[in-house]
């Protein structure tokens, strides 16, 4: 049987609509379309890009590149539950979408993720390892809250609810070392006596790590830090940090192939990758 990668009609280009995801300097978004672009170059295959912010302006970019004829669409990064129907009928279309958000949003449409809950497992289990018992959180969503506290509970320690902090949005954003400085400054202003933090970004973790160095904190060897992203950002710092990577660029790729599967007329599952421990001196005894 001729499948749409096989047919006359298979052009070779793919459409890429993407929100930039991260706070400011992760990098994340950056990977993520160094993985894509890198993939598409092996199978030959052109790309049109395009970002957005509101949904209006995502369905614009659709209907600009499916004027193009492009073959399918990668779509992500942040959740939108408002352009599900708009995906579903794509597909319904004859054109595939992937999705690439941390989960799937929907039954039908396949997306490479990754396991958020086990980046806070991750992250906590590795504080534990170093020897940390009183590890505060510095939080940005549901799912690392439930990793960070199954790890807690596997390890015998019993959560507290004063070890975790919402430091919140400015305008929009995370905030991104103020997040961090302001949640340790939380800590200590309170009195909460803590030897490990696991920060939900890099910046966060850079952040805590320059308000623990001004309170003659040291680290690692009074408070050991962990981050998430893996972003250039790691290196930067007098004291490099340790950081928990979602692995983008593995991501990307992985999105291009599965949506060539999908082309091909194949059965296609979402995936979630399991996350990847990059130690540094913010953890080193």
């Amino acid at each position: 049987m001729a499948t749409r990668r096989d047919r006359p009609g298979f052009r070779g280009m793919i459409g890429i609509i993407l929100q930039r995801v991260g706070v400011r300097g992760c990098g994340l978004t950056d990977r993520l379309l160094d993985g894509i672009a890198v993939e598409c170059s092996h199978h030959k295959l052109g790309q049109v890009l395009g970002f957005y912010e509101e949904p209006n302006e995502c369905r614009k970019l659709i209907n600009s590149a499916h004027q193009i004829m492009v073959d399918g669409f990668i779509i992500g990064s942040r959740f939108c539950d408002a352009l599900i129907p708009d995906m579903l009928g794509l597909q319904r279309s004859g054109t595939p979408v992937v999705t690439v958000y941390s989960h799937p949003i929907h039954r039908s449409l396949v997306n490479v993720g990754i396991d958020q809950v086990g980046i806070g497992r991750m992250a906590t289990e590795h504080l534990i390892e170093q020897g940390c018992r009183r590890i505060v959180h510095l939080r940005a969503g549901e799912s690392r809250l439930v990793g960070y506290r199954q790890a807690l509970r596997e390890a015998r320690i019993g959560v507290q609810d004063r070890w975790i902090h919402w430091p919140g949005f400015v305008g929009g954003q995370w905030l991104l070392s103020g997040g961090g400085e302001a949640g340790i400054g939380h800590f200590l202003e309170a009195g909460i006596e803590f030897d490990g933090v696991f920060a939900s970004s890099d910046p966060q973790g850079m952040g805590a790590i320059r308000a623990l160095m001004k309170a003659g904190r040291r680290v690692p060897e009074d408070v050991k830090v962990v981050g998430v992203d893996n972003s250039p950002l790691c290196d930067s710092g007098f004291i490099t940090l340790t950081s928990i990577s979602d692995d983008a660029r593995l991501r990307g790729r992985l999105a291009v192939r599965a949506l060539l599967d999908c082309c091909r007329g194949r059965s296609v599952k979402s995936l979630a990758l399991e996350p990847v421990l990059v130690a540094r001196e913010s953890t080193r005894r």
